[in-house]
């Protein structure tokens, strides 16, 4: 008998689990929430409603049909019933006491509240609904609710970190300079290294800034430096004693070698003091 009551149990189970209405399109609201509960706000533009649910759910309604949902799950078990109200509560206490009061002035009682705040309060006031207005029209049409950020901080940052590159770079070229000089046995002063390393920068910087101007990145490849390379090989030529192609090659040579090598160790140098005094 045990065994009978059993096996009508699991029957029973099974067939409610194949009559349950599933979460997908098409079904209605009140399905919807019998599913996965009350939503947290209503919205409703003609015959377009829109839920929201908590962790940025989200559910469309066209004609009363689901048409569109995410970010929302089913719950595990019901919502819970409104608890029903108190038996000690008496019937007068229940229905609302009459007023006297007419719609006109109720109306008028309206119009008088506002007119209690200040000038400064009410346009606060006025701001904060069209603010509302704005994000329930973003919320409809399926628009990010968080305001982008303002884009002219972000293109600006990215050309003061390249003046400060020059800076920079600029007086280690021009000790790399030197370096190449030496090492290439050819005769040169300080001050014939300056000119050189002012457009071996300036080189690299305006080909960088075409790439984030025109394509919006900085990943190169080292055409930069490639670039840069040409144009220091022509300066020496022109400006230095190393006017000869072979020794230019071999001061430029030199001096590019040296600047990647010496510009990543100091890279490496700041982003680890940096990281160090951010995280102390």
């Amino acid at each position: 008998m045990f065994a009978l009551r059993l096996l009508f149990a699991l029957l029973f189970a099974t067939v409610l689990r194949l009559c349950a209405v599933e979460l997908t399109e098409g079904i209605s609201r009140a399905e919807l929430e019998a599913l996965v509960g009350k939503p947290i706000s209503v919205m409703q533009r003609g015959d377009k409603v829109v839920l929201a649910f908590p962790n940025k759910g989200r559910a469309e309604f066209v004609g009363g049909k689901l048409v569109y949902f995410e970010r929302i799950e089913v719950l595990d078990t019901p919502p819970p019933a409104a608890a029903p109200a108190p038996a000690s509560q008496s019937p007068a206490a229940k229905t609302p006491a009459p007023t006297n009061a007419s719609p006109e002035a109720e109306d008028s009682e309206d119009q008088e509240a506002p007119s209690k705040l200040s000038p400064e309060e009410q346009a606060r006031l006025a701001q904060k609904e069209a603010e509302m207005a704005k994000m329930q029209e973003k919320f409809l049409n399926g628009e990010p609710l968080v305001p982008q950020e303002s884009s002219n901080s972000n293109a600006a940052a990215p050309w003061i970190s390249l003046l400060i590159e020059a800076l920079f770079k600029i007086p280690i070229t021009v000790m790399v300079l030197k370096f190449a000089f030496k090492w290439s046995d050819v005769d040169a002063d300080w001050s014939q290294m300056w000119l050189p390393a002012a457009v071996d920068t300036l080189v690299r910087l305006l080909v960088q800034g075409v790439a984030m101007a025109a394509w919006e990145t900085d990943m190169l490849f080292y055409v930069d430096e490639g670039l840069a390379f040409f144009a220091l090989l022509y300066t020496l030529i022109k400006t230095t004693h190393a006017c000869t192609l072979m020794r230019a090659i071999a001061v430029a040579f030199a001096a590019k070698i040296a600047s990647i090598v010496v510009w990543a160790i100091l890279s490496v140098f700041i982003l680890g003091l940096l990281f160090s005094n951010s995280h102390p």
